[in-house]
């Protein structure tokens, strides 16, 4: 049995950006990662230039949950590198699988 995880991330951009471009530019680093890694799949960016936000959404298949997080977590961390973005606090997966929801209600759709 697999696990797919989904993921939706937030970024504040500096204000100078053209975000639609900067945008476009992720989205095909992106792309990159679901060529590389068939396991993480649908990703979406999407923007909101008045607000300076730039959103991915995501999602990964794993063998576990934690394994499906860290999928997404390395792919999206990936695109952000391609695009010259730098994660020197990325926080490590032991940190994050700490505050995810683990007690949900599951079940196998058909």
């Amino acid at each position: 049995m697999s696990i797919t995880a989904h993921s939706h991330w937030e970024f504040l951009a500096s204000s100078g950006d053209d975000l639609f471009e900067y945008s476009d530019k992720l989205m095909d680093a992106l792309l990159d990662q679901e060529k590389c890694n068939p396991a993480f799949r649908d990703s979406a960016v999407s923007t909101d230039a008045g607000n300076q936000i730039i959103e991915i959404e995501a999602d990964a298949e794993g063998a576990s949950l934690s394994e499906a997080i860290a999928i997404l977590r390395a792919a999206i961390r990936s695109a952000l590198h391609q695009v010259g973005i730098g994660t020197p606090d990325w926080p490590k997966h032991d940190e994050v699988m700490r505050v995810i929801l683990k007690d949900m209600h599951h079940e196998q759709l058909a």
